[in-house]
């Protein structure tokens, strides 16, 4: 059971490396940054997932081979969280040598809210950037305001300020993209 799913999963990259090995390889490099400036990088990869397939039609040519719509989910998220932390593993050896597992946390938690709202963005056909380019311009807003006390504050992707509600609120808007995702069998995306 195991091996099928590893073996699917290894489909599933092969198929993600070769349609978008361009822009995930510069996404890649330029993950090996400062967390200011990975944010913005975790948002492009975010966005060129899953639902650049949905928006591009190309989940149209990933179905019929044999995932299931939950493995395409799970399989994405999966890719987008490896990307993330082989990234920031680098970075933080090459700089301090050592770990810095919040700073992991926090990126891998702004990558399920972006990945999530992309998703929602392409479900209500906005495309793919439309609605997480105007929450991630009003994050950056609250941000430098410097609300540090506020509940947004708390949430916000970007500063995150309580990790236990940003984990809460990036991963239920993880799951509800899943179940949307799942349950949605309206091929016209």
């Amino acid at each position: 059971m195991i091996k099928n799913e590893i073996n699917k999963f290894e489909a599933f990259l092969r198929i993600t490396l070769k349609s978008k090995k361009n822009s995930i390889g510069i996404i890649f490099l330029a993950l090996i940054a400062p967390l200011s400036i990975r944010f913005f990088f975790i948002f492009l990869l975010a966005t060129t997932l899953l639902p650049d397939d949905l928006f591009t039609k190309r989940i149209r040519l990933i179905l019929p081979i044999g995932f299931s719509r939950k493995e395409i989910f799970v399989f994405s998220v999966v890719f987008g969280v490896l990307l993330i932390t082989i990234a920031s593993l680098l970075f933080n050896t090459m700089i301090s040598n050592s770990i810095n597992f919040i700073e992991l946390s926090k990126s891998i938690l702004f990558f399920f809210f972006y990945f999530s709202f992309s998703l929602f963005s392409v479900f209500f056909k906005s495309g793919k950037f439309l609605i997480p380019t105007i929450i991630f311009i009003l994050d950056i807003m609250i941000s430098s305001f410097s609300l540090k006390n506020s509940f947004v504050s708390n949430i916000t992707p970007l500063q995150q300020s309580n990790l236990i509600l940003s984990f809460i609120f990036a991963f239920s808007s993880l799951i509800f993209a899943y179940f949307l995702f799942t349950t949605n069998k309206n091929e016209k995306w």
